[in-house]
């Protein structure tokens, strides 16, 4: 399962982790299905393009949205389809305890994840394109520009995730 980083003490570790193995391996068996253009009969139907949805929806809403810096990313009330959040809790029901490190090696994992989904073709790159773009402009803006000293994250991988935002706000 992807994610190494993922499964530190976090409950919500090994579901992000497995998202991130499922929309990875739906998008990997979709490009191999689909070599070239699909045909009207090869289309997603309804239920598959959920499925997807849900899993994005779960990567961006439990793997980027927590581990941003307040301010940072689209106020989730404010995105086009009103999603209320409650703050992160543990299966015991009370608050997640938010580790700083713990949350950049989350983030990390889920934006290379959705990144390599976006860089190719198919269902999962054009949703991530359509729905999604915003967050990983988010997730980037956090892993090259956060000035805290806190993050782990050494001077030369700042501006490696600074030159991955620049090549994705440019398109």
């Amino acid at each position: 399962m992807p994610g190494g980083n993922i499964h530190n003490g976090d409950e919500l570790g090994p579901v992000i982790a497995y998202a991130i193995s499922l929309v990875q391996n739906i998008h990997a068996h979709l490009l191999t299905k689909y070599k070239s253009f699909p045909s009207p009969e090869d289309i997603f139907s309804p239920k598959d393009r959920r499925i997807i949805i849900a899993l994005l929806d779960l990567l961006v809403l439990e793997g980027i949205y927590p581990c941003l810096t307040p301010g940072v990313g689209v106020p989730l009330e404010r995105r086009a389809k009103v999603i209320i959040h409650p703050p992160p809790k543990t299966l015991s029901g009370g608050i997640r305890n938010r580790d700083r490190l713990q949350d950049i090696n989350v983030l990390t994992d889920v934006i290379l994840a959705l990144s390599g989904l976006q860089d190719g073709r198919g269902e999962a790159a054009e949703l991530l394109k359509d729905r999604y773009l915003v967050d990983l402009v988010a997730g980037y803006g956090e892993l090259a520009f956060n000035p805290a000293q806190d993050n782990g994250l050494t001077r030369d991988e700042k501006s490696t995730w600074g030159a991955r935002w620049e090549s994705l706000i440019e398109g």
